[in-house]
Order: structure tokens, then sequence, then C-alpha cells
């Protein structure tokens, strides 16, 4: 049986003998499967409300509601509706 090498070995060969790649300026459309060289940081909030991108139920009671039990519904906000 040959001797296995260790992981912390393994990783300091690794890390030894490789090198970042350099960056490189893409369109969005060609950046899929690559890695940011840098944060990409929005010029401005969108929307300019806060925003929950899920649709959900919010429920607000004193305890637990067993499974099954039927509730009003009091609200709805669609997308896109103000605040």
């Amino acid at each position: 049986m040959t001797d296995l090498l260790s992981y912390d070995d393994a990783l300091r060969i690794i890390l030894d003998t490789s090198a970042p790649l350099p960056s490189e300026r893409r369109a969005p459309v060609d950046a899929l499967d690559r890695v940011l060289a840098a944060p990409v940081i929005a010029g401005e909030a969108l929307p300019p409300f806060d925003n929950s991108a899920m649709d959900g139920y919010a429920l607000a009671g004193d305890g637990v509601v067993p499974a099954g039990t039927e509730l009003d519904v009091r609200g709805e906000q669609a997308a896109g509706d103000d605040a």
C-alpha cells in the first residue's frame, strides 16, 4: 500500500504550485461560470423600498395554529404595490 499525503501537505503543495489567473473584463452575458474579481455594488437601491422577493404569509396570534385551520385573509399586497 502506498503512503497517502496528509491534507495539510497536499494543500501546501497545491498552494505553492498555483497562482490566481489575471482578472478580465466580460459582458454580463459572457460571465456565466466565472468568479468576480471584486464585489459588485449597485449605484442605487431598486426598488427604492424594502421588498421581499418571496411570496408568503404573515400570521399574528397568541399561540400555535393547528394544521388544517382555515384563516381569513385580511389584506394583500401585490408585487409593485406601494408599501
